[in-house]
């Protein structure tokens, strides 16, 4: 890290802005922490200010940091460098930074970590540590009181010498330090009786300095100080100055202080009769407010004519106490355009290094725009400046009073807020939908309460981990998407809808940020390596977010995924997948449809959701890294989806165990031996399979994968059973147990002793 930029970074904050310039009287203000040409100007406010505002002391946004100067002894004589140097050192100024000006004095600067609390406090603060250099018997200047005052920039040129920075702290001090070392001089900035609104009787006091500003910048901005009109615009000046309600006494040590002696007629304020109405002058926050509301009126304006809108007026003026009883009632509010959305910078964010859109009527929703397309809409620097600007985007899903938009302040989160209106009541025809997908049918259990419980910790805690489930249905009119639909009303903006394409392309930023991803008609063109996609997906806390035109970033991950499909092998599934929780819908009888189905589900929604979020779980804890048990994904479908998607050579290899088994006289045999080229030559007795190469290596994988059989590793004698003629030969024998074959019956043990010892010992 180098010199100047540890220099700005122990000043500053990283949030906060300040004055950059070459000149004194620049004003302009910009990040306090430059970099490039900003970093090497001549001058710097020693503090920061609010964003979109002007060097002014009424616009300092910290009092933190006050610059010191020992220059000059008490007689006015110039302190030689070297002694400059030494005295910080030997007075034991607690400075932070300190850098030579380039010409006659060494600027330290004081920084105080907590700051003061308002302006006059900072002064209160300056005066105690002047007053320590005065007993010390040096100079000092009046002007550093002003929290907004210019500093010599660290690294600046001034008469071709390269500024120096002599020393640099790496630390700020405290206000306890500070403390001490103005007790250590016998000041104190914090008396026993100090109040921050405590008024202090001179110009420097806060309302004094207020009021002061008040009027040279409103009542005399048009008057010049000459010669000529020396004595009116003094006696201008002191009338306003005294109508604000500032004392005689102030209004003089004023105009002598800035104007010079008073003119001749003019013995002293106190003999000018002041007449009128008193000048209000309104207060620090209240000036603040008004000049934040007319940059962003006056921004408004300039942008809305650069893109051809203009401001639309009534034809007749409104009596309003006759449209009194009216204007009371519940109006909705006045619709936006499209246009007047995007000339509002409050409706842009500026995330690490890009500025993002949010989407007119979809706010939740970003789109990356860039700086120059801004510019097209009227924006300016000092626009740009009012965005709201944040370190990164975030994924952290929350339901009413768990929402929050921005995360540890620095974090925009890209889950969106939902508008529940839960009412107590009935929804008869959600739970009828629910009931015709998860309820019993010719291939699956009841799962009903299963089902509520998923949706239930979807919504009170949707950080949990679930299952992705799988609705199947090779017939139409099952309304199997119909369930998709359902979770899409409740999730509104934190749902979406995606084709299995979608999954497979490169920027995923349109759906990483959902907590439910439902893939329709969900046939992959690589159904293997997406199935091992979504299995990571259900395990993984963060993903990499890839958006078009920017740099992808890592965000967190709570996704859960639904997938319906009509083609069964287009999703890899296997039958040990313990993520995939598969479903066969069954089709909709012609007397249950209903045309108005989907409105009805919509209609019932605030009472569904009220059931969801007040229900007794049948799960009250989770089971498992998923929070439902593993034996919710024991159905008919997953089996049927992940026999689909086996090779015609696994499927006949498992018709060829299944049948043996169930074959007459076999009823009672726990196990089938064989070796691969049992089964070859069992297959090549089927039709089409005469003259197939079938490799004794993949057979073999087969019967591991699919019956858990051990890889032989010697040859024994035993009869093979697919050919019992034989007696018996020596072979490395693959053993098949039936209990490890799908669709058949165990043998029942109970009772048969024999049975018992032969399975107990297997």
């Amino acid at each position: 890290m180098t010199e100047i930029k540890r220099f700005y970074e122990l000043l500053f904050d990283s949030d906060e802005y300040g004055c950059f310039t070459d000149t004194v009287y620049g004003t302009k203000t910009y990040k306090a922490r430059p970099r490039g040409e900003k970093a090497e100007v001549q001058y710097f406010s020693i503090n920061p200010f609010h964003k979109g505002t002007t060097r002014a002391g009424s616009n300092v946004s910290s009092f933190r940091n006050m610059l010191i100067e020992i220059d000059k002894d008490s007689k006015g004589n110039r302190i030689p460098r070297e002694k400059q140097e030494e005295l910080f050192q030997t007075l034991r100024v607690p400075y932070s930074t300190l850098v030579w000006s380039g010409s006659k004095s060494y600027h330290g600067i004081i920084c105080v970590q907590e700051g003061f609390d308002d302006i006059a406090h900072y002064q209160r603060a300056v005066a105690a540590v002047y007053r320590v250099l005065a007993k010390l018997e040096f100079d000092h200047d009046t002007s550093v009181k002003d929290p907004g005052r210019l500093s010599r920039c660290a690294g600046s040129l001034r008469f071709n010498q390269v500024q120096e920075i002599q020393q640099l702290r790496s630390r700020r001090i405290s206000m306890k330090q500070f403390d001490q070392w103005l007790e250590l001089h016998g000041e104190e900035v914090h008396p026993p009786n100090y109040n921050t609104s405590t008024t202090i009787t001179s110009t420097s006091d806060v309302a004094d300095q207020l009021k002061i500003d008040w009027i040279d910048k409103y009542y005399m901005k048009n008057d010049e100080y000459t010669s000529g009109n020396k004595h009116n615009y003094q006696v201008k000046y002191a009338y306003c100055l005294l109508r604000t309600g500032l004392s005689f006494q102030v209004v003089d040590n004023h105009l002598r202080s800035h104007l010079g002696e008073i003119s001749t007629g003019i013995k002293t304020t106190e003999t000018l009769p002041v007449t009128g109405d008193p000048i209000y002058v309104p207060s620090l926050e209240e000036r603040k407010e008004y000049i934040r509301k007319l940059n962003e009126e006056e921004g408004l304006k300039r942008r809305m004519d650069k893109i051809g809108l203009k401001e639309s007026t009534p034809d007749v003026a409104l009596d309003l106490n006759e449209v009194e009883e009216f204007l009371n009632l519940n109006t909705p509010e006045p619709q936006v355009s499209g246009q007047e959305w995007m000339a509002n910078y409050e409706n842009y964010i500026f995330v690490g290094n890009d500025y993002y859109a949010k989407q007119y009527k979809e706010p939740g929703t970003l789109k990356i725009q860039k700086h120059t397309t801004l510019k097209r809409f009227g924006f300016v620097d000092r626009d740009l400046e009012m965005i709201d600007n944040y370190q990164g985007f975030t994924v952290k899903p929350g339901h009413g009073s768990d929402y929050q938009r921005v995360i540890d302040d620095v974090f925009w989160n890209r889950y969106r807020e939902v508008n529940w209106n839960p009412k107590i009541g009935e929804f008869p025809y959600t739970k009828k939908m629910l009931k015709h997908i998860f309820g019993k049918n010719r291939v699956d259990p009841e799962q009903y309460e299963e089902i509520l419980d998923w949706l239930t910790v979807l919504i009170k805690s949707p950080t949990t981990k679930l299952h992705q489930i799988l609705l199947y249905s090779v017939e139409q009119g099952t309304s199997k998407t119909a369930f998709g639909k359902l979770v899409g009303l409740i999730l509104e903006e934190n749902y979406i809808q995606v084709k299995s394409g979608d999954m497979e392309e490169k920027y995923n930023g349109h759906w990483i940020d959902k907590l439910v991803i439902h893939i329709d008609e969900g046939n992959f063109a690589k159904p293997k390596d997406m199935a091992n996609n979504l299995k990571n997906y259900g395990t993984s806390d963060t993903v990499n977010m890839r958006m078009m035109g920017t740099d992808y970033m890592t965000v967190p991950f709570h996704g859960k995924f639904i997938i319906t499909t009509n083609e069964s092998e287009g999703l890899f599934v296997q039958e040990d997948d313990r993520r995939i929780w598969a479903r066969n819908v069954q089709v909709i009888e012609e007397a249950d449809k209903d045309a108005n189905f989907e409105d009805r589900i919509k209609e019932e929604l605030p009472h569904f959701i009220h059931h969801l979020l007040n229900r007794n779980m049948k799960y009250e804890k989770s089971q498992g890294p998923l929070y439902l048990p593993q034996t919710i994904v024991d159905t008919g479908a997953k089996g049927i989806v992940s026999y689909d998607n086996k090779t015609d050579l696994e499927q006949r290899i498992l018709d060829l165990v299944e049948t043996w088994f169930q074959k007459e006289g076999n009823s009672e045999v726990e196990v089938l031996n064989v070796t691969s080229t049992d089964v070859i030559k069992s297959l090549r007795e089927q039709d089409g399979y005469s003259d197939q190469k079938i490799s004794t290596k993949a057979v073999g994988k087969i019967l591991r994968n699919e019956f858990k059989c051990k890889q032989p590793t010697s040859s024994t004698m035993k009869t093979c059973g697919f050919d019992v003629a034989e007696t018996g030969r020596v072979s490395k024998w693959y053993e098949i147990y039936r209990v490890d074959v799908k669709g058949i019956q165990p043998i029942d043990i109970f009772g048969d002793p024999v049975l018992e010892d032969i399975v107990k010992n297997l």
